[in-house]
Formats: C-alpha cells, structure tokens, sequence
C-alpha cells in the first residue's frame, strides 16, 4: 500500500536536510518528509469503512462530525 491519504491525497512531501557546524550551515541536501498517515473508522453513506487518513483529515472529520 503506498503513503497516500484517501482523502486529501496528500502523500510525501520535497524539503531539506540542513547540516550544521556550530552555528554554520554547511549543506543542504534533499530528502522527503513522509506524511503522518494512521488507519482510522469513518462512515461512508452510513456504512464504517477503514481508511489510511493523514491527521490533519481525521481532525476536520472529527470536528464535523461532533455537531
């Protein structure tokens, strides 16, 4: 399975890897941030149905859903 969010499809994500010295940045190479991914229980047309969801989703359907 890959590192996807079903909902917002939000997937690995390009920023750097600063090295330092002391208080010198002496290079910045690339790497990829993984996205914080958990399975979670959420209905679909009154059905429960397990998804991989980023966190920042499973918070906004949580927030919507306690009204």
């Amino acid at each position: 399975m890959s590192r996807v969010c079903e909902i917002c499809g939000k997937g690995k994500m390009p920023c750097k890897k600063v090295a330092t010295h002391s208080q010198w940045v002496t290079r910045r190479t690339n790497k990829q941030a993984e996205v914080n991914l958990q399975t979670a229980t959420i209905l679909v047309d009154g059905q429960e149905k397990r998804v991989k969801a980023c966190t920042k989703c499973i918070k906004t359907i949580n927030k919507k859903t306690a009204i």
